[in-house]
């Protein structure tokens, strides 16, 4: 049904005496309104590619590949000196207004705004899913993958990034990322102890959406098995169960997109829709000029060029920027040969990728919550309700299942609450173990995901061919480690423990025993059946970091040195999670904000901005 304001069907308007016709088109209104109230759209900048195409070739003094979480601040930033001119390079356009919608994140994948990756398999893991191809969802438009992630911020713990630091990256050091990560926060949940950051551009605080009463239960649930109730996981406290933070803004989602690049200065250029192709070098390798291919709303191809009289910042992502790195001439030399690619600077590009892996296990419940008939009117009118949060993942637990020393997590557990009547289109999240929920309809079901934090198996991006346009080979190889796999089944095991807490038990709470054709074979519950479900049923978390490693100059194994410029070259820098040398114990959204924050430092450092 297609209504637009003012125009009530003539039949049922001809019986209302005025006041009817009245009332229903104000609230015709105030729906309209809200919903054009969530895009957001005339806030985003606008797109100078067609400017561009008539210019042909212009001057910048940075130039910056990718507009995701990373690139974001550091163009926001940059284009802080009106003294420089900015060029910003975005493969997709403006966020939909699905984005806006917490409720909505999953929806987004397998649209025109995902890059829609596959990865290569390995035969030991993702093995329900066709082929065994993983399927890799990432943004690919303005905010990049915080425009169509689950929002949570949260940094990691103070070992992650004191490992970092000894493994020769100075001022990569807890302390150091703490306090840049309080210099970006406009935090706007209750903040006692005074760790967050209240004057930074962008705002984090808690959802005020999604299922309240489960994350209640949840959160009651672990205390009664033995988990401290933790109110901020900062700080110091890395193992318990509480509430995650999130960018969230008057329950709509925050990017830093939002926060660095809405309110436009004249000196930061902005073309969407547009793929960066090739670096180019000067005698001396500086590199001197991006190629870049950009598509105009005619759907029509322009190959454009812009120069650079400072520095080029690579800030495509973990897939993207090794990718143009490699097309470029910066990889492996015996790999890049292989294509007929000119050496510039031989790098262990694309090695070191590393991801969270993820199993869920589903328990029955009765919690007796009513569903929601009025859902879409709570959220456009009050932006409260289901849509207003992610599922209940910011519920969320980090315990040590290693015992090792009690101060860290080596899992962390999130929550999937699907009540009774759950469109089944709301699966998507359990990813192939969606194929054997069949009781949706009647019951209510509460997922716990495994998440290894921590894992050992590492993978590699390669080109596939020299084609811009075709998908580099991601092979995350999954679960190659079996001490990944032996941790995640101890994680199951102990939330199947967790069960049995007194207050799941009230509501009645039951193992979903999953009839599994490929583990049936295995007697339930023994390690054997546990293996075979890890590798069939296992999830990706979303999280791909580490193909342009960052460490000392000397080290053979990296890409970039710890201000992060590639070596072998000059006036190429690389601003991105793939930089992390070994993946953080947590959701990576806010580490790579700080490393956009950080980056964007030793650029204005090198060029005394």
């Amino acid at each position: 049904m297609n209504l637009s304001v003012g125009s009530l069907d003539p039949q049922c308007a001809a019986h209302s005496l005025g006041p009817a016709n009245i009332a229903l088109n104000t609230l015709l209104q105030t729906l309209l309104a809200a919903q054009c109230g969530l895009t957001g759209c005339q806030n985003w900048p606008e797109d100078y590619g067609p400017h561009y195409v008539n210019k042909g070739s212009e001057i910048f003094d940075f130039i910056i590949i990718g507009a995701g979480t990373a690139g974001s601040v550091v163009a926001g930033r940059l284009s802080d000196n009106p003294n420089y001119r900015v060029l910003l390079i975005e493969a997709g356009g403006d966020p939909p207004v699905e984005s806006e919608i917490p409720g909505m994140a999953y929806a987004l994948q397998g649209t025109r705004v995902d890059w829609n990756y596959t990865t290569t398999p390995n035969y030991m893991s993702c093995l329900d899913f066709p082929k065994s191809f993983c399927p890799w969802p990432r943004g690919k438009m303005l905010g990049g993958c915080s425009a169509n992630n689950a929002m949570e911020f949260i940094l990691g713990n103070r070992r992650d990034f004191e490992i970092w630091e000894s493994m020769g990256n100075p001022t990569w050091g807890w302390d150091d990322i703490f306090e840049h990560l309080r210099k970006l926060e406009d935090y706007k949940a209750p903040n006692p102890y005074h760790v967050h950051g209240t004057r930074g551009p962008l705002v984090v605080g808690r959802f005020n959406g999604g299922y309240p009463n489960i994350k209640k239960l949840i959160i009651e649930g672990a205390k009664e098995g033995g988990y401290e109730s933790v109110d901020d996981f900062r700080d110091g406290h890395y193992l318990g169960y509480g509430l995650l933070n999130a960018l969230v803004i008057n329950g709509t989602r925050n990017t830093p997109a939002k926060a660095f690049l809405q309110n436009m200065k004249p000196n930061l250029v902005v073309v969407k829709n547009a793929i960066a192709t090739k670096i180019n070098f000067d005698k001396d390798r500086n590199a001197q000029s991006v190629d870049f291919i950009y598509t105009d709303k005619n759907n029509v191809r322009h190959q454009l060029t812009a120069e650079n009289s400072k520095e080029i910042i690579l800030s495509a992502g973990t897939i993207e920027t090794p990718k143009l790195l490699m097309l470029s001439g910066i990889g492996s030399r015996t790999h890049l040969e292989s294509y007929g690619i000119p050496v510039i600077s031989d790098l262990p590009v694309g090695e070191n990728l590393q991801d969270h892996v993820s199993v869920t296990v589903l328990f029955k419940i009765d919690t007796h919550t009513k569903p929601s008939t009025d859902t879409l009117y709570n959220y456009l009118i009050h932006r409260s309700g289901p849509l207003a949060g992610v599922n209940v993942l910011d519920a969320t637990g980090f315990v040590d299942v290693r015992n090792e020393s009690g101060l860290y997590p080596s899992i962390q557990i999130h929550h999937l609450w699907f009540p009774k009547h759950t469109n089944p289109s709301q699966l998507v999240v359990l990813g192939s173990l969606q194929q054997f929920v069949k009781d949706v309809e009647k019951s209510e079901i509460l997922g716990m995901m495994f998440v290894l934090i921590n894992p050992k198996s590492r993978g590699h991006i390669r080109l596939k061919s020299t084609d811009y346009l075709e998908q580099p080979e991601i092979f995350p190889n999954y679960l190659s480690e079996y001490d990944d796999v032996r941790l995640l089944r101890q994680a199951i095991k102990l939330g199947i423990k967790l069960q049995r807490a007194p207050i799941f038990r009230k509501y009645g709470m039951e193992l979903y025993r999953i009839n599994h054709p490929k583990c049936d074979d295995f007697v339930f519950d023994t390690d054997e059946y546990w293996d075979c479900y890890i590798r069939h049923t296992n999830n990706i978390i979303y999280h791909p970091i580490g193909t342009a490693k960052m460490g000392p100059i000397q080290n053979k194994g990296t890409v970039v040195d710890s201000r992060l410029r590639v070596k072998g070259v000059g006036r190429l820098r690389v601003i991105d999670a793939s930089i992390m040398p070994k993946i953080v114990s947590a959701n990576t959204q806010a580490t790579v904000t700080v490393i956009g924050e950080k980056g964007t430092e030793f650029v204005k450092e090198d060029w005394i901005i």
